[in-house]
């Protein structure tokens, strides 16, 4: 992967997701929030077929890696610290201005619905 982003510049953005049952859920790090986002340190588009981003949620770090499953689907997997803990599937969306992934993320056998916003500078 290194190599496939060495001479690109990132992109950066924000994720947002949404717990969906909040008020029926008492995870194992105590009662979840409902709406948590985060800052998108580098974001990724390899020829419209892989989507990689890159964040760092409470302390972690954080890979998720999308591939095309056709039209404007991607799917893939959650790395943190090296190690896969989930999967995640977004539709992509695109203007001049930049680009929007609404999708699921799942982690934890919790499924969060999720939109990402990413601002072409």
């Amino acid at each position: 992967m290194n190599n496939l982003l060495k001479n690109k510049t990132p992109l950066k953005g924000n994720i947002y997701g949404f717990f969906p049952n909040l008020q029926t859920y008492q995870g194992t790090r105590g009662k979840l929030d409902q709406i948590w986002t985060t800052t998108i340190e580098q974001f990724y588009i390899l020829k419209e077929q892989e989507i990689i981003i890159i964040f760092k949620w409470e302390g972690s770090l954080y890979n998720c890696q999308l591939k095309k499953v056709n039209g404007t689907n991607f799917q893939g997997r959650i790395i943190c610290e090296g190690e896969l803990v989930g999967s995640a599937y977004y539709t992509l969306y695109k203007n001049k201005k930049g680009y929007c992934l609404l999708g699921t993320w799942n982690e934890d056998e919790i499924n969060y619905d999720s939109f990402i916003e990413i601002r072409k500078t």
